[in-house]
């Protein structure tokens, strides 16, 4: 049994991914020109959830990538990536892959 991947419908944003390259003494640095990732869903959010450390964050947003219907599908998500949407700018900093027998979808805590 598999279970479908989340239907495109369900996924009508379009993200700007600037991948963090390291820091520098200015602060961190990231590359230049965006990854341009189509159909996830970027929804709001006030949730409380705890990082890897046991710490709280409260997120801004939570992002849908599916194994399937996002694209690139060959995206890599890093912890304090940077995300822009809708003028807006997100910091990756949860990574929780949703595996239904074989990987199905990740959620990405922003904040």
């Amino acid at each position: 049994m598999s279970i479908m991947p989340i239907p495109l419908n369900f996924l009508p944003h379009t993200i700007d991914l600037y991948k963090k390259i390291g820091d520098d003494r200015w602060g961190e640095k990231y590359i230049e020109e965006p990854i341009i990732i189509e159909n996830v869903r970027l929804e709001h959010s006030t949730k409380l959830m705890k990082d890897k450390t046991g710490l709280e964050i409260q997120l801004k947003g939570i992002l849908y990538f599916d194994n399937v219907n996002s694209k690139p599908k060959d995206a890599i998500f890093n912890v304090n990536d940077k995300i822009k949407f809708n003028g807006n700018e997100y910091t990756v900093k949860l990574i929780r892959p949703i595996v239904a027998i074989k990987p199905h979808h990740l959620e990405i805590g922003l904040v």
